[in-house]
């Protein structure tokens, strides 16, 4: 009984299924790790006998959707891999097998794009690891009840803490005023969320914004800086997020000669602005390197 009942399936599904429909997708993608990759993709499908033609042209676009977006993606991939050894200093996060580029690396980059030759990584480590260990001792000091901790006792920092101790530049995260900072503007920041991870899936690109909180009472994007700061950063992040009022700086580098011993907060409330700017620096990236 039970053959029967599979020989009369199989006859009902070949009635039912009298052909198939074919989509083949491919493409050439120039700029790659190796020269004019072509990705090819197809997929087929049974179609139904009482198709129509109009039915028939919806299936084929039903199906080329899923094949455009594996081409979008593994182009996505070589070119973010290329720009990714010619430019050290371009970095991405992947996202559902999508690099999305650092907000950091595009305004880095943007500002940097005449002189790329004249870029000393040496010492750009060097700032790097000092603002490393300032967020991280930062990010401690709000999640341990507000003291402050020893970088020399926090293993994750023990790379940047060697970078600064045998650098030629002499940085120190002594010298930076967080300490003094912090001392006068504490009581002023609520409702913390610390090292949040954004990404825009409309413009593509990502971040990671240093505390999204309540100072001085309205909901502000905050970083923390130890050095130079671009605000469109800021209102890039805030473009993420929902009910944002301000965008704010925390200036925490070497206080230089100011008697007080810490620089005040550069507060920002103009967010759309700043993010057109951002929106006309994104789009030269893009010119610049197809993604």
């Amino acid at each position: 009984m039970a053959k029967k009942t599979k020989k009369k399936a199989k006859k009902k599904a070949r009635k039912y299924f009298y052909k198939e429909a074919r989509v083949d997708i491919g493409g050439v993608v120039s700029t790659a790790s190796w020269e004019n990759l072509k990705p090819l993709f197809g997929t087929t499908v049974g179609v139904a006998r009482n198709t129509t033609p109009k039915e028939y042209e919806s299936i084929l676009d039903e199906l080329e959707k899923p094949l455009l977006g594996r081409i979008e993606r593994m182009a996505n991939r070589a070119k973010s891999d290329v720009i990714e050894k010619e430019y050290s200093y371009i970095q991405f996060r992947t996202y559902r097998q999508i690099k999305y580029p650092r907000v950091t690396s595009i305004l880095f980059w943007h500002k940097n794009r005449d002189k790329p030759y004249q870029i000393n990584m040496d010492h750009l480590n060097q700032y790097a690891a000092r603002g490393t260990i300032v967020d991280k001792l930062i990010e401690l000091y709000f999640e341990n009840g507000r003291k402050w901790q020893d970088p020399l006792k926090i293993p994750e920092l023990k790379e940047q803490v060697s970078l600064l101790v045998n650098g030629s530049l002499g940085l120190s995260w002594h010298d930076c005023s967080y300490k003094e900072f912090f001392k006068k503007y504490k009581n002023r920041i609520k409702h913390c969320e610390l090292k949040v991870t954004v990404y825009n899936h409309e413009h593509l690109y990502s971040g990671e914004i240093d505390v999204v909180g309540d100072y001085e009472e309205k909901r502000s994007i905050i970083d923390v800086k130890t050095g130079t700061y671009d605000i469109c950063q800021l209102a890039a992040y805030a473009a993420c997020k929902r009910n944002i009022k301000q965008l704010v700086i925390f200036p925490v580098g070497p206080a230089g000669d100011v008697k007080c011993g810490y620089h005040r907060p550069v507060v920002e409330e103009n967010i759309e602005s700043k993010f057109k700017e951002f929106l006309r620096i994104r789009a030269a990236f893009r010119q610049r390197f197809g993604i």
